[in-house]
C-alpha cells in the first residue's frame, strides 16, 4: 500500500502540478517580449489569446488563462493575468466569462477595455471597462459592433450595434444600425457621437489628431440595404466632445 500510494503520489505531482495550487504566473511568463508556457520545466509557446501593448508607461502584457480549453492552464483559475514590464510584476484578475478576443489598455495604464462575446456571438462584441486599482468594472455593453478605441486616458470611441433595429440585409451580413459612441470613464457618461439614421450607419475607423475618423455606410432609400452593394461610404471625422 504505500509504494502503490508513494507512486501515484509522484505521478499526481508530475502530471498536474498546477492542480497543486499553482498561480498562473508560475505557468506563463514574458520572455523577450512573448508570453511562454512552461511545460515539464521548458519554455514552451503560450495559448492564445493573449497580447501586449505599449503605453505611456511601458509596455503592458495580457494572457486569457482557461482551464477548460488550455491544456497548460488545467488547474489554474479562469481569468486574466497581466504582466507589467516597467516593474516585472504579474497580477491576475479571476473571470467567469470564458470569452476574451483582447485587452485594451488605456495610454496610461490605469484602465483597460475587456473584449468578449456580445449578445449575438455572430455580428457583436462586449465590452467591460475595469481599473487596475481593484479590478474594478466601470462600464459595460453587449452590444459593440467592433473593437473599441482609447481617445485619451479618459475616454475611448466604439462603434455600437442598436437593439431592436434591422436593415433588411442578408443573414450573413450585420443586420442592426450602427453608431459611432464614446464612453468617458471620468464623467462615467456614455455619448452617442454619430447616431446611425435609416440610411446611415456611423461606423469607427480610427483615432486621428484632428478628431475621430468615421466611415459612414450609407443608401439614397431604407429598402437598398436589402442588396449590400447598393451601399456606399465615405470618410467623416467626428470631434471627440466633452460631456
Amino acid at each position: 500500500m504505500k509504494i502503490k500510494f508513494t507512486i501515484a503520489l509522484i505521478l499526481t505531482l508530475c502530471l498536474a502540478p498546477a492542480a497543486m495550487g499553482a498561480k498562473a504566473e508560475d505557468v506563463f511568463t514574458v520572455v523577450d517580449a512573448e508570453w511562454r508556457a512552461m511545460v515539464n520545466g521548458k519554455q514552451q509557446e503560450a495559448p492564445v489569446p493573449n497580447g501586449g501593448q505599449e503605453t505611456d508607461n511601458g509596455w503592458f502584457f495580457w494572457i486569457f488563462v482557461d482551464p477548460d480549453t488550455q491544456d497548460e492552464s488545467e488547474g489554474l483559475e479562469r481569468g486574466l493575468l497581466f504582466c507589467f514590464e516597467p516593474t516585472g510584476k504579474y497580477s491576475f484578475m479571476p473571470m467567469e466569462d470564458d470569452s476574451v478576443s483582447g485587452v485594451h489598455f488605456s495610454p496610461d495604464a490605469k484602465m483597460f477595455i475587456v473584449e468578449g462575446a456580445g449578445e449575438y456571438a455572430m455580428y457583436d462584441s462586449s465590452l467591460e471597462l475595469f481599473t487596475f486599482a481593484g479590478f474594478k468594472s466601470k462600464f459595460k455593453t453587449m452590444k459593440a459592433a467592433l473593437p473599441p478605441q482609447w481617445i485619451d486616458a479618459g475616454r475611448f470611441a466604439y462603434t455600437r450595434s442598436e437593439p431592436d433595429t434591422s436593415r433588411g440585409r442578408p443573414d450573413d451580413y450585420p443586420d442592426e444600425w450602427m453608431s459611432l459612441s464614446m464612453y468617458d470613464a471620468i464623467s462615467g457618461t456614455e455619448t452617442v457621437l454619430k447616431a446611425a439614421t435609416a440610411t446611415s450607419d456611423f461606423i469607427l475607423d480610427g483615432i486621428t489628431d484632428d478628431g475621430i475618423s468615421v466611415i459612414e455606410e450609407y443608401v439614397n432609400s431604407p429598402e437598398d440595404w436589402a442588396d449590400p452593394g447598393n451601399a456606399n461610404t465615405r470618410e467623416l471625422t467626428v470631434k471627440a466632445i466633452h460631456n
